[in-house]
């Protein structure tokens, strides 16, 4: 079975010992892409960071954990799974059929395969995009190829998100605090 390396920002109310007892915390934002639920950042801290700032005005703590699924296959992975971009594809060419006036989201493609039992998954492993702009100079993007005004870019350490209706749904282990430091047990400042 997988395992991935997780991280969870969540606000900074002094409260760390609530943190640890209670995080990861259920997302029920209308924002949310895929719904109400839990969203880790997959193996990469500076997005936890990022999210953070942006987020929390840059008062925040981010939690890391191994989750694993419970069953091989458990995972819906449109990063390295050729076969789950396909059926995402398929769903929404079914959703587009049954309501063409609706705007067809990624929360509706999946709410109408869960609704309508086309969706044995328990973990979305989903990367989203990012706008590139030729002017950027992110260290994470990489220009291909050198070709003017239409060059073309690549992201280095994707964004990845990793989506979770219910927590019963995977195993999260060594889930602790990683940041800020005054809240690791045993940091001495």
């Amino acid at each position: 079975m997988r395992v991935f390396k997780v991280y969870h920002t969540v606000d900074d109310q002094d409260n760390p010992d609530y943190i640890e007892s209670n995080a990861p915390f259920k997302s029920d934002d209308k924002k949310a892409w895929a719904g109400p639920g839990y969203y880790f950042w997959d193996s990469f801290i500076e997005y936890a960071h990022n999210w953070g700032k942006i987020h929390y005005n840059g008062n925040y703590v981010i939690c890391s954990g191994l989750l694993q699924e419970k069953a091989e296959g458990d995972c819906f992975d449109l990063l390295g799974n050729t076969e789950h971009m396909l059926y995402l594809e398929e769903l929404t060419k079914k959703l587009k059929e049954k309501n063409p006036k609706e705007e067809l989201t990624f929360e509706r493609a999946i709410r109408y395969a869960k609704d309508n039992g086309l969706f044995p998954f328990k973990i979305i492993r989903i990367t989203n995009v990012i706008k590139i702009y030729p002017n950027d100079s992110a260290p994470n993007v990489l220009k291909l190829k050198d070709s003017g005004k239409r060059s073309s870019f690549m992201t280095i350490k994707k964004r990845i998100v990793i989506y979770i209706e219910s927590m019963n749904d995977a195993d999260l282990k060594d889930f602790n605090i990683e940041y800020p430091d005054k809240y690791i047990k045993g940091y001495l400042a």
